[in-house]
Parts: structure tokens; C-alpha cells; sequence
């Protein structure tokens, strides 16, 4: 046993392990990048009978290290000259840098490991390298400057290092930034005319810098600038880019394609500020990757345009891997290109091409692939440019305007509902701006309660049979995707929920998900594991061996992963990050002696959210847990390695419920109550975390009954609360899975602690029973007469916020067993025994007396309350009745 060692495991180690099975060659080339590799094969098969040798590989294909030990025993130590292309720098393919340099030295090979875009210089890279520094700056300028004329050049001082007789040419430059015409190429102005062909657009004759200067004429169409990446342009790879202004133009539009460097290039920057300052577009459509990387409230280059900013996704997934992918596109692509440009504010408008294979000179022994527009996707988005157009040209009391609001069938008395939201109240604020600001609006209600009054009227609908007569007329698929959702349309009473839609538009928290957990979230996350230990420990006289932690997106975002920090430190992990960048590149396993404490058996109940936006914290998740089995250690130091041990296999760490499914799985069954015993939701529970999840990629597998086992051995919950602006009693999903874990417990009949961690104040955690949390909220907030004024001057919605408290203080009653009597008596005191209150909900929103009265006599009813005044049972009854009338009068 080795008490001392720190061991480590890399993302990387996940991947499966490929053999390229490629044979030797005088050069060898790798590249994180599909255009590098492309612009490598083009330039050596324009001039192949008088180059050496040469293989290409994508570094994808080499992220496991015993791909990279195949790979450098059958190629790289036979080449003369090994050129690699890392974008991430150093950290991003660690293991396969230090092999190679090792080989390299060993052999006598000229070795260049050349950075990416944002690394100006990675002293680790140089340092591993055996050719000088002046000979890697020249190499990467080829790169840096890219293009037909510099990749050929490259490919002709890589031959001459091998010991060709060739000419060698110095990088030629390139612009950073500029516009570009389809059919044409780089151009020093750029405008499609809304008749004739593109590719015969009038030039003057002129040329500047080397480009063709196009005739501007005067266009009265709407301008929409296109923005992607100069690297797209340098590989001849825009083919999505061509159609989506071919599609634009079709649309009546002018399409003004924009290459840039990268957004964050202070020249690519400047170029595109200039650009819509002269050019006043109507929207702009940009397939450049990642945030602005303003700081937090900073103005953006897009908040500065002032116009709708639409996200197209070039993927880098391949098509045929999306369409059998759970999540559809691949980690790497749901981060650049969706999560991240989120916290721009950006409208998502979906992938318009995937990568797909092109021919590649079976001598390179390298699969090319290059970017594949998808025709139906590239359709869609130019009419939804036009139709966002086609409304800022309505005339404002001309245009039709829907405000939805949240409602709740299964939840009464919570219309407009939201928490720490007045809706009700900011409708009607709405109403008023849109009316001063030139919009048809007539008959505002007065007031919140005159509001709801009126969408409780409704209006003209549709019968069954023109329901179903509009639906025959969709495209099958469609339909057929609606009823997956929703069920059959029979009588139209009552439909399942369908799956969450994630937002788009600055509703997310500006947290990278490259970089989390970040070294500030493992610190305090670390804290507030040390405290859940030490409470256990004072509790029960030793330390925990197995627990539960419930890991939110949402709480994720806005912590920058306190929660995954809390998990991985109670098994004795921490990040490995990359010092240039703050992105996670793997985890480090500490020493027990280092711990001071035995390590914890970490089990993980993602959430919905969570298993969507983050696979990559998964798969660390998943190779820290595989780090942790592997070690030689006590087992009473080590449980998760002892379970390994005693099964043979190491079993899976992390669940959730199946994939395109949200919540806990009890969630409908609490807001109906038609259960009898809690055993039910407990069974409810368990049967909905059916899968398991992990692998490089996070991916899900079908696994009932497993998770089950892990709550049988769990010593607590530990369940996070990290918001400050709201609590326990607000919202339904906190109930839900606190509820529902204590309610397995039951089923099984186990026993554990159940922790609500507080971290609302991250520098002080503070880990409480689930009764004593709930206890904390009704003393502190439900009953404190300041909020009841308070809620009272906010009229129904008010009223729904005492529904909501009493249903959820309830429904931790039904599923813990944990809440005391006199918290349920004392809430009722405050709600209903108060005239004035009780007034108040009857007047304001009877909907919310009626779910009041009923969830405190399904208390009586279950148990959980022996109030000592025998009416209470009577008063309810008839506080039913009066909210019944006041329905029905209203």
C-alpha cells in the first residue's frame, strides 16, 4: 500500500483506444483541426512526386494514451520530421506531447509542437520540441497566416527538414478580418444584389491588397451580416457559409459574409464594429464559436449593433454520429456553440452542417472531412431571419403580440406563478410600455385580480374535431413528434407534460463549462464537504462511508460547480486545470494521508438540466470514480476501492433519469396525492433514476434497479441550496428530490441522514437536517408577519406564494416524515386562523384558499398533524365551500 502516492487520470484516458493502423512515413502531421489537415493533404497532393512521404492524423483520434503508444511505435518513430498542431495548448494533449519528446530525442527526430490561435507562446510546447525557437516560429506563422499559398509553402519546408533539396518561401499575409463574396472570394467590399447571379457581380477593375473590389450599388434590401471564422475560408471549406447566403438572398434579403480571426482579435474586432456601424443591418447571423468575453454586465459587440444576433452551429460533429447521439450534437459542440454564446444573449437558430467525409489521397493514409451544409436547416434559418424582419417592418398597432405566462393544471391557485416573481403585476407593467410605445392594446385590466379574471374567461378554441383536422395537416413527422410529447389528442382533458425546452438569451450565468469546476468553486466546495463530514462525525462518532449528492445545472452555472467540487473532495479529488486557460483537463487523487480522513463513495443524482449542458463534468466525474477504485488501499480507507474489489468490476457512480426526461419522477404523483402509503413515491423515485451515466462522452445506459442499490448503502443526502433568493418552500423540484430520496428509504427500508447543505453564503456552510431547514424557513419567512403584509400587497399572486409555502411544507410532511406538527399548526395559524389573511385569500384568489384548506386536511388525513382544537377539520370543510362560491361567483 502506497499511503503517500498521489495518482492522476486524464479526460483523455476515457476515449476508447484506436489504432489508426497507419504505416511510416518520412513527415507526419497532426492537427486538432479538420482545416489544417485538409490544407496539409491539398498542398502535398498538388506536389507529391517531388515530396517525401507524408501521414496525416487528427489528434481526436489519438486522445487515449495507448492510441498514442501505437501510433509513435508504428509511425512517429520511424518519421524524420513529426509536426503537431494542439490548439489547447501543452495540457490538452499532455501525455502525447511528452511521449513524442521522449521519442524524439531518443531518435533524432525534428520535432516542432506548435500551439493554437489563443496561445501566443506555450513555453512547455517550445521546451518539449527539438527543433530551435526561430525554426517553430516560422512553422507556426504558416499556420497563424493560413491559405493555399502558406499551407504549400509549409509542406515545402517540412520536405526540407527531412533532407529535401526544396525551396522555402516565407508565410504570406493574410487579412484577419474581411469580407467575402460566394463565387468570388475575399473582397475588399461585399454586397449581393437582389437580381442576377452572385458570381457575376460588376467589379470596378480595381484590386486592393490583392482582393477585387466589388461596385457598391444602392440595396434596399435588408443587410444581414454573416459572421464565421477565417480558418473556413483558408481550407476552401464554405460550403454552409455560400448557402446560407444563397438561402438569405432567396429570401429577399442581402446577405454580407464577414471572416474574422476569432471575435476576441482586437483587428477582427475592430473590422466588424466598422462593418455594422456603416452597413445598419437588420439582424446578424454569426457561426463563430464561444462567449464575447466581456466581463459580466459589460457591453458587447452585439449589445452594441442592436439588432437580433442569431447562433448557426457549423458542427464539428459528424452527421452520422448526431443523428445515433442522445444528445446530438457531441460535448465539444454544445459548449462552443450553444452554451457559451448564450451568455451573449444570442438566438439559438440550430446546426446548419456537419462534418462528412471527403476523398483523401489513400497515400496520406488520412480521412478527410469537411463541412457538409444540411440544405432543410440552412432553409429554416434565413426564414426566420426574414420573419424577425418581416415584424420590425409591421407597424407597431399593426403587429400581433402573445405574452405567455406560467400556469400549473396540477397546481390551483398558482396562475402566473414564479418564484420571486409578481407575474400577474409585470404583465400589466408590459401592457401599459407596449401601449405607450405605439402598440394596439385595449382593455387593460386594473388590477392583477382583474387579469386573472379574464384569462380565466377564455375565448373562441378549437373542438376535438378541428383540433385534429389542423393536425392531419402537418407533416407526419412533426405530428408524430408532437403526440410523443403530448399523447393522442382524444377528448383533450388532459395531456402529459412534455420534455423541458432549454432558454436561450442571457438566461444563463457567464460560468465556461470548460473551466468547471474552477479553482475558486473547488475551494469552497471543498469547505463545505470538510463540513458535512465533521457534522456527521459529531452526530454519529465516525465518518461517512457512502452518500448521495443531488447536482443541479442550474446550481452548477451559477456556483461554477461548488456542487461537483463538494463530491469530488469527499472522495479526495481535485481538478487538474491548464494554467493558461483555467480549463479542466483531469483529476488528481490525493494520498490518504493528505485527506486526514477516509475517503467517501461518492454516488451522483444528476438532474436533467445537468446531464444535458455538461458531459464533460460527467466523464471527470466518472475518471475520478475509476481513479479512486483503482487504488491499493484499506478498505477502511478506501470504500469505493473495496466495493471494486468485492465485485470485480467497478460499478457506475452517476444517475439520472433517461435521457430527453426532467425531475425526480414524483412529481406528478405529489401534485395528484392519490397515493396511500410514501413507499409509493419512494418506488417512483427509484424507478425513474434508471440510468446510469458516464464514458468520454457522458452517455447514458439503461440500468433499473442499479441505483437502487446505491441508496440501500448511503450513509446521508446531501442535497445543496446555494441561491440566496429563494428556498426550500418555493418551487416544486427541492420536495421532489429530497422527498423523493427519503422516500426510497422507506421502500427499502433503510435509514440515512438527510442533509440540506446551505451554501448561500459559500465562505460559511452550514449543513442542516431536512427538518431543521424546513423549520429555519417557516420561523424566518412563512410565518413572519412582514412577509405576510408583504405578500398581501401583491394581491392573487400573493395569495399563491401562502398555496405554494403550504403545499411544499406538505409535501416534505408526506415524503420525510421529518416536519413537526407544530411547524403545519403554526403556518395554518398564520394563513387561515388569522381573519384578516384568510379574508384576503377568499377575496384575492379563492383558487389558492381551496388548495390551502385541502392540503392541510390531507395532513390530518395522513397523520402528519394532531392539531388540538377539534374543529379544525370543520373550519377547513368549510373554507372549501366559501373558496368553491367565490370560484363560481367570480
Amino acid at each position: 500500500m502506497h499511503i503517500l502516492t498521489t495518482t492522476s487520470a486524464s479526460l483523455d484516458d476515457l476515449a476508447e483506444p484506436i489504432d489508426l493502423r497507419q504505416t511510416p512515413a518520412d513527415v507526419v502531421a497532426l492537427s486538432f483541426t479538420d482545416s489544417d489537415l485538409a490544407g496539409l493533404a491539398a498542398a502535398w497532393k498538388a506536389d507529391a512526386a517531388r515530396l517525401p512521404s507524408m501521414r496525416l492524423a487528427a489528434l481526436r483520434d489519438l486522445r487515449h494514451p495507448m492510441s498514442v503508444d501505437l501510433w509513435i511505435d508504428s509511425v512517429a518513430r520511424h518519421a524524420k520530421v513529426v509536426l503537431v498542431r494542439i490548439l489547447g495548448g501543452y495540457d490538452w494533449w499532455r501525455y502525447g506531447s511528452d511521449q513524442l519528446a521522449a521519442v524524439a530525442r531518443e531518435r533524432g527526430i525534428k520535432l516542432a509542437l506548435l500551439p493554437g490561435e489563443s496561445h501566443d507562446e506555450d513555453q512547455r510546447l517550445i521546451e518539449a520540441s527539438t527543433l530551435p525557437r526561430a525554426e517553430l516560429d516560422a512553422l507556426l506563422g504558416y499556420f497563424r497566416e493560413g491559405g493555399p499559398a502558406n499551407m504549400s509553402a509549409l509542406v515545402q519546408r517540412l520536405a526540407r527538414l527531412a533532407g529535401s533539396d526544396t525551396a522555402v518561401a516565407e508565410p504570406v499575409s493574410v487579412p484577419k478580418a474581411g469580407y467575402y463574396q460566394p463565387g468570388i472570394g475575399v473582397v475588399a467590399k461585399s454586397v449581393f444584389l437582389n437580381v442576377g447571379d452572385p458570381s457575376h457581380l460588376p467589379l470596378s477593375g480595381r484590386r486592393e491588397g490583392g482582393v477585387a473590389e466589388l461596385n457598391i450599388d444602392s440595396v434596399g434590401a435588408p443587410v444581414i451580416p454573416i459572421l464565421f471564422y477565417r480558418s473556413m475560408l483558408l481550407a476552401a471549406d464554405v460550403a454552409p457559409i455560400d448557402a446560407l447566403a444563397d438561402a438569405l438572398r432567396s429570401q429577399g434579403m442581402t446577405p454580407m459574409p464577414i471572416f474574422v480571426s476569432s471575435l476576441k482579435d482586437p483587428v477582427s474586432l475592430a473590422f466588424v464594429e466598422t462593418a455594422i456601424t456603416s452597413l445598419n443591418p437588420s439582424a446578424i447571423v454569426t457561426a463563430t464559436a464561444f462567449a464575447s468575453g466581456a466581463e459580466p454586465g459589460a457591453e458587447t459587440l452585439f449589445d452594441r449593433a442592436g439588432v437580433p444576433v442569431f447562433q448557426v452551429i457549423v458542427a464539428t460533429t459528424r452527421r452520422e454520429v448526431w443523428e445515433k447521439n442522445q444528445r446530438g450534437l457531441a460535448p465539444a459542440d454544445l459548449a462552443m456553440h450553444v452554451v457559451l454564446p448564450e451568455l451573449d444573449g444570442r438566438i439559438l437558430a440550430g446546426a446548419i452542417s456537419f462534418k462528412g467525409e471527403i476523398d483523401a489521397d489513400p497515400a496520406l493514409a488520412f480521412r478527410a472531412f469537411a463541412n457538409r451544409p444540411e440544405t432543410d436547416r440552412v432553409a429554416q434559418v434565413a426564414a426566420r431571419v426574414a420573419a424577425i424582419i418581416r415584424l420590425q417592418r409591421t407597424e407597431r398597432a399593426e403587429r400581433k403580440l402573445a405574452i405567455l405566462i406560467p400556469d400549473y393544471p396540477s397546481a390551483p391557485g398558482r396562475t402566473g406563478y414564479a418564484v420571486g416573481l409578481d407575474v400577474p403585476s409585470s404583465v400589466l407593467a408590459m401592457l401599459q410600455d407596449l401601449k405607450e410605445q405605439g402598440y394596439a392594446v385595449d382593455g387593460i385590466p386594473q388590477s392583477p385580480r382583474g387579469l386573472l379574471d379574464v384569462l380565466e374567461v377564455g375565448g373562441p378554441g378549437l373542438t376535438l374535431q378541428e383540433y385534429l383536422a389542423f393536425s392531419a395537416a402537418l407533416p407526419e413527422g412533426a405530428r408524430d413528434t408532437v403526440e410523443a410529447a403530448w399523447g393522442r389528442a382524444n377528448d383533450k382533458a388532459h395531456v402529459n407534460a412534455p420534455p423541458s425546452v432549454l432558454p436561450t438569451g442571457r438566461n444563463l450565468f457567464t460560468s465556461d463549462p470548460r473551466t468547471m469546476p474552477t479553482s475558486t468553486a473547488y475551494d469552497l466546495g471543498q469547505a463545505a464537504a470538510e463540513e458535512v463530514v465533521r457534522s456527521y462525525m459529531q452526530s454519529h462518532g465516525d465518518w461517512p462511508r457512502s452518500l448521495v449528492i443531488d447536482l443541479w445545472g442550474s446550481a452548477s452555472l451559477r456556483t461554477g460547480g461548488e456542487e461537483i467540487a463538494q463530491g469530488l473532495a469527499l472522495m479526495g479529488c481535485r481538478p487538474q486545470w491548464d494554467a493558461a486557460t483555467g480549463r479542466v483537463t483531469g483529476i488528481e487523487v490525493m494520498p490518504p494521508a493528505a485527506l486526514g480522513r477516509p475517503r467517501v463513495d461518492v454516488t451522483w443524482r444528476i438532474s436533467g438540466l445537468f446531464r444535458d449542458m455538461f458531459p464533460t463534468q460527467i466523464a471527470l466525474i466518472g475518471a475520478a470514480a475509476s481513479a479512486v477504485a483503482g487504488r491499493d488501499e484499506d478498505d477502511s480507507e478506501n470504500p469505493l476501492a473495496a466495493a471494486a474489489r468485492a465485485q470485480g468490476k467497478i460499478g457506475p457512480r452517476i444517475f439520472g433519469t433517461s435521457p430527453g426526461t426532467y425531475g425526480a419522477g414524483v412529481e406528478e404523483l405529489l401534485s395528484r396525492g392519490e397515493w396511500s402509503a410514501r413507499e409509493e413515491i419512494g418506488r417512483a423515485y427509484l424507478e425513474a433514476t434508471s440510468h446510469a451515466y458516464g464514458g468520454a462522452d457522458g452517455e447514458a445506459i439503461s440500468a433499473p434497479g442499479v441505483f437502487e442499490g446505491r441508496i440501500a448503502d448511503a450513509d446521508l443526502l446531501v442535497h445543496t441550496g446555494d441561491d440566496p433568493g429563494r428556498d426550500i418552500l418555493e418551487g416544486s423540484a427541492d420536495v421532489a428530490f429530497i422527498g423523493g430520496f427519503s422516500a426510497a428509504l422507506a421502500a427499502l427500508g433503510r435509514n440515512a441522514d438527510v442533509i440540506v447543505l446551505d451554501t448561500t453564503d459559500p465562505k460559511k456552510p452550514r449543513p442542516r437536517s431536512v427538518g431543521e431547514a424546513v423549520s429555519r424557513v417557516v420561523r424566518a419567512r412563512a410565518v413572519n408577519p412582514r412577509f405576510i403584509a408583504g405578500q398581501m400587497r401583491h394581491g392573487p399572486r400573493g395569495a399563491s406564494e401562502f398555496a405554494e409555502t403550504v403545499d411544499r411544507l406538505v409535501g416534505f410532511a408526506e415524503t420525510t416524515h421529518a416536519i413537526s406538527g407544530a411547524l403545519i399548526e403554526a403556518v395554518h395559524d398564520a394563513y387561515i386562523g388569522d381573519a384578516e389573511v384568510r379574508a384576503f385569500l377568499l377575496r384575492e384568489n379563492p383558487a389558492a384558499a381551496k388548495v390551502i384548506a385541502e392540503r392541510f386536511l390531507a395532513a390530518r388525513r395522513r397523520g402528519l398533524w394532531h392539531p388540538l382544537r377539534n374543529s379544525i377539520d370543520d373550519d377547513l370543510t368549510a373554507l372549501i365551500a366559501e373558496a368553491q362560491a367565490s370560484e363560481v361567483a367570480a
